[in-house]
């Protein structure tokens, strides 16, 4: 008897600590149960973007439903932003005002019936003066050309930010002319520039890896180069046989070798017979005006260096070939015909080594070059059985720009 009532009591408890049970866990789910707690729409995937003193929230609208209005606290503070219909897939909030430092933003929404949305968190950062003084902007690295055209070269040390840059310059006019140089780009063309005229380089660089601001660094001020005379680069150089000229391949001699950058080595040699006068020309691959030209001969022994020698110039080969032998009386008659201008006849005062200065009143718009050797070192320094040999040449010019133009 007493094990049934014991029982009973047990199973009595049960049931009571089950129906109380459930009743605490009703109470605790009832605004859910009853369906009084309704959540408003949200934006979805938030992302951050820096800006400059401002940052920029980007949220997806797929699952904002009926909201109509948009919250972001934020140290403190609070910003209210209006969802205005019919809207994109993407809803942006900016908020400025801000400090350069990093954030952390509540965000959530609220519909017409002013039910909110679940609340979400996202991080992001603001940019200012700090980040803007740690930038580099675009940097000279030195001049020189470029496919033929006179360029502005730049380092490599610019920032990794850099949405472009603007290159200023002085031209020969005292205007300031500008070029716009975007990222990676090494080098820029530039023309008619004054030497030792104003530059000025004025870069501007993204808010950062994830920025939406361009920011413009301070500008760095500098000046062209005092002298816009340049040597002419020698990889274009290519050797041009007219009727009338020496091969300049007698005792392994070459035309070509004259601009391979050895002074020691010999360039072209005349062959047996040819004798002097002679003429060798060439293509210098760009069109300008000449300044000067470097000779250099065999150091030793200086027999067959010449002595006396003509440069003459044009800018187009077509019809410049001549009949006549380089020692006839007749020769620079013809070759004026034909369309060349004489740039020097020079008596070279030193048997080996010698630079050779131009009036460029007579320099300009120069291509091809034909030089005439009228007389070599030892007797007899003319003649048929006389040779003739030159181991380098070296140009420098201005207003050098390419072929074509």
């Amino acid at each position: 008897m007493k094990t049934s009532k014991l029982k009973s009591v047990i199973v009595f408890l049960g049931v009571f600590a089950a129906f109380y049970g459930c009743g605490d866990m009703e109470s605790k789910h009832k605004e859910y149960l009853t369906g009084e707690k309704v959540y408003a729409g949200k934006l979805d995937s938030l992302k951050v973007y820096s800006g400059y003193e401002r940052v920029k929230i980007v949220g997806l609208t797929r699952y904002l439903g009926h909201s109509n209005k948009c919250f972001v606290e934020w140290s403190g503070k609070l910003k209210e932003f209006v969802i205005e219909k019919p809207r994109g897939v993407t809803f942006e909030m900016i908020i400025d005002e801000l400090e350069e430092h990093n954030y952390e933003f509540v965000v959530y929404t609220k519909d017409h019936e002013d039910n909110l949305s679940v609340i979400q968190t996202c991080t992001g950062k603001a940019m200012g003066p700090i980040f803007a003084e740690a930038q580099t902007c675009l940097q000279i690295s030195g001049y020189g050309f470029v496919n033929g055209y006179f360029s502005v070269l730049f380092s490599e040390n610019e920032s990794e930010y850099i949405a472009y840059s603007d290159f200023i310059y002085e031209d020969k006019d005292g205007m300031m002319r500008e070029k716009r140089v975007m990222p990676g780009e090494k080098s820029t063309v530039v023309t008619n520039w004054k030497a030792g005229g104003k530059t000025e380089i004025c870069s501007f660089v993204y808010s950062g890896e994830s920025g939406f601001d361009i920011i413009p660094l301070f500008p760095l001020e500098g000046s062209l180069p005092e002298s816009s005379v340049f040597q002419i680069g020698k990889s274009n150089f290519k050797a041009v046989r007219l009727s009338r000229d020496t091969p300049g391949d007698g005792y392994g001699g070459r035309i070509e070798n004259m601009w391979n950058d050895n002074k020691g080595g010999l360039g072209y040699h005349t062959r047996d017979g040819e004798g002097v006068p002679y003429t060798v020309t060439f293509d210098i691959g760009v069109v300008a005006t000449i300044d000067r030209i470097e000779t250099v001969a065999r150091s030793s022994p200086h027999e067959w260096n010449p002595t006396r020698i003509q440069f003459w110039g044009c800018e187009s080969i077509e019809g410049k070939d001549t009949n006549l032998l380089a020692g006839d009386a007749g020769w620079e008659q013809e070759s004026r015909d034909k369309g060349w201008k004489l740039l020097i006849d020079q008596t070279l005062a030193h048997p080996v080594e010698n630079m050779i200065y131009f009036d460029k009143e007579l320099t300009k718009d120069v291509r091809f070059i034909r030089l005439r050797v009228l007389s070599v070192v030892n007797p007899p320094h003319i003649g048929s059985g006389v040779y003739g040999l030159l181991n380098e040449i070296t140009l420098w010019g201005e207003d050098i720009r390419p072929t074509g133009e």
